[in-house]
Parts: structure tokens; sequence; C-alpha cells
């Protein structure tokens, strides 16, 4: 949910885009820790307990269902520990791009490269570049055209 947001404030701000995306992924997954619902793996081993103890698991005496915040014990310090580690040290150990030295007010725009054909009973032909219009449009220039079939 918060990659929209991350790739706007990357843009917005001028920030490298890894040294956000990378420490929100760390993050998701340890946030992941905190809940029973969190990640996949919690329902697996939740289930596995559950189906033990229905079973009639007594000879583990100390197995008790697990309710969904049963593993913020540990996961909630987990979480604060790797947290304070990724706003600390990574900003020494993400890696940079090139594009993290870009100013702020400078766009950093996509090129692309289009070709067009012209169809026999198109009404552009016989106009020229200027009489259609194309130039006054803005986002896109004009390389070079060719005149006539190939």
């Amino acid at each position: 949910m918060m990659i929209s947001m991350i790739r706007d404030l990357s843009r917005s701000c001028g920030l490298d885009a890894k040294k956000l995306f990378i420490p929100l992924s760390y993050a998701s997954i340890l946030g992941g820790t905190c809940t029973l619902i969190g990640t996949a793996t919690n329902l697996v081993l939740a289930g596995l307990v559950n189906e033990t103890l229905e079973r009639g698991g007594t000879d583990l005496p100390h197995m008790v269902p697990v309710s969904i915040f049963d593993l913020s014990w540990v996961g909630v310090p987990v979480t604060i520990a790797g947290l304070i580690f990724l706003m600390t040290a990574g900003k020494w150990l993400l890696p940079s791009s090139p594009r993290s030295l870009d100013v702020v007010g400078q766009s950093s725009s996509r090129m692309f490269r289009v070709e067009l054909a012209v169809e026999d009973d198109s009404p552009l032909i016989g106009k020229s570049i200027d009489d259609t219009g194309i130039l006054e449009s803005e986002g896109f220039s004009i390389i070079c055209f060719h005149r006539g079939a190939e």
C-alpha cells in the first residue's frame, strides 16, 4: 500500500528510491512478526499447533493455542530494534545510484522513440508539419521524418 506514496515522495523530494523502498520492505517484514496474521509462516505454525492440540497432543504440556498478539512479546522489540538499525546504519549500507545526485527541481524524464506512418487516405496528406499543429504540443519533439514509401 505504501509503494505509490514512497515513489511520489522520492520524486517530489529528489530522494533515491532505493534508499526508501528497501527500508519499506524490511519494515513490512519486521512488522509482520508482531501479529499472528502478519506473515504466512505465523499462520502455518499456528495451524500446526492447533491441529496437534485437536489430535490430543497431551504429550506436549506447554503447547497452547496461539492467539493473534502472542507473537508481539518478541515481534515488537525486534521490530523497534530493526527500524532503529535501518534509520541509523541504513544511510551508509544502502546502495546509491546516480539519480540520488539529481537536483530536486529537475525533472527526470524518460526518452521514448516512436515511429508513425501516415496512411494514404489520411487528412494529413499534403500538409506541412506546422499546419498539422503537432509542433504546438508539449512533452515531445520530432527528431526526423521520412517522405515517401520505404
